[in-house]
């Protein structure tokens, strides 16, 4: 995950700069801090993936006139999310068992 932030910081100038101007500690702490920030991110996006479907499916609820044949399609849309997100979720739990694995 450090090249991760490395990388962020050589992309962006304006971070370059402020790290090439930071004292030593500054920039160890910087680094720490970007790299707590990058870790949460990518450990917390398989969560935040599930939370916004299950949002966003709330809003696709049953529809408000009562007619009987019509069925909600949170369900459908539900399973179809997941499944174009599934991908996503794989990676990035396949990436934090590699990233486990690397601290122990």
């Amino acid at each position: 995950m450090q090249n991760v932030v490395d990388n962020q910081i050589r992309l962006d100038p304006k971070a370059s700069d402020r790290m090439a101007q930071a004292t030593p500690e500054q920039r160890e702490m910087g680094s720490k801090i970007s790299l707590y920030i990058t870790e949460g991110v990518f450990i917390a996006n398989p969560a935040l993936v599930l939370a916004g479907v299950a949002l966003l499916s709330l809003g696709y609820g049953p529809p408000s006139t009562s007619s009987s044949a019509a069925k909600p399609p949170t369900a459908a849309f539900f399973t179809v999310w997941i499944f174009a997100t599934l991908p996503t979720i794989v990676k990035t739990l396949l990436g934090f068992s590699h990233f486990r694995g690397s601290r122990a």
